[in-house]
């Protein structure tokens, strides 16, 4: 008797559609003529007419790839093939934040508080000293707690896929943007931090389901800018004394001149440029909560 299946069809499609952060799947159901195939042997991965190949993207869904392929004979030159393909497409927007706050203790010889400079920005060599009341004693900094919040953002993103030209793999395309963008600091306000006062740490990355990427951003944000202070040596190496004060009692001598220090490149970034779309997510989360 000869078979009902005269040609490769689609029998069943379903999709299952994810969370964002979890994968999604369309899986389908094949009926292959292998008389329809164009390779003499007959190898459904091994033919390019195959309805579904590993790591091949979906004829129709280009951001769904085949990762499971399951083949079995149902008849005389009739195979039932079930295809898998894999995507993290709504992960596009997906992200993961995550913080921790601490205190970083800072040394001041000379402070009046609320004058910084604009956006934590210095110049080096200085140009102006700090303004203020001296902090410390015979060269002894005064130290401060600074408050600051380490962030990690997790992102996906496909390596296969270069944002300048389409069709065009290069597994490079973000992490020599992050490469550049390192020991960097906020030219535009970033989750809610004002201009200067987040810093662009590194990020690791890992491969999650082929091709896509997790990658984890890290970044710090700081209550005064990163902002360090500076003092004028003397000659066999100790701080220059020179401004006399009174401790209680005790006339005491005090650092001459202080000068504030940005440790952090002088080239500000905006830090919306180191990945697409998924900032949104964080600001303004969603599903929006009903008013």
């Amino acid at each position: 008797m000869p078979s009902i299946i005269t040609a490769t069809r689609l029998r069943q499609q379903t999709t299952a559609i994810a969370q964002l952060g979890e994968s999604e799947q369309i899986s389908e159901v094949w009926d292959v003529d292998v008389n329809s195939l164009s390779a003499d042997s007959h190898d459904v991965q091994a033919d390019p007419s195959a309805p579904a190949i590993i790591r091949t993207r979906h004829s129709l869904h280009n951001d769904y790839v085949c990762t499971r392929v399951t083949v079995r004979q149902i008849t005389v030159g009739v195979w039932q093939l079930d295809a898998e393909f894999t995507s993290r497409v709504s992960s596009a927007n997906y992200c993961k934040i995550s913080r921790r706050s601490g205190t970083r203790n800072m040394m001041v010889w000379k402070y009046t508080p609320g004058t910084v400079p604009t956006n934590g920005t210095t110049t080096w060599p200085p140009t102006t000293s700090v303004t203020g009341t001296g902090q410390d004693v015979f060269g002894e900094p005064r130290p401060v707690m600074v408050g600051y919040n380490d962030i990690s953002i997790e992102v996906y993103y496909d390596r296969s896929w270069y944002a300048a030209a389409c069709n065009v793999g290069d597994a490079f395309y973000w992490p020599n943007i992050w490469t550049n963008a390192l020991n960097k600091r906020n030219s535009v306000a970033f989750l809610g931090f004002a201009i200067g006062k987040v810093v662009f740490l590194g990020f690791s990355e890992q491969l999650t389901e082929d091709p896509w990427v997790t990658a984890t951003l890290s970044f710090r944000a700081d209550q005064l800018f990163h902002l360090e202070q500076r003092v004028l040596p003397s000659i066999d190496g100790h701080v220059l004394l020179g401004a006399t004060s009174t401790w209680d009692t005790s006339p005491i001598m005090q650092a001459t001149k202080a000068y504030w220090f940005q440790p952090y490149s002088a080239t500000p970034i905006d830090f919306t440029t180191l990945h697409s779309n998924f900032f949104a997510e964080l600001d303004t989360p969603t599903p929006a909560y009903p008013c």
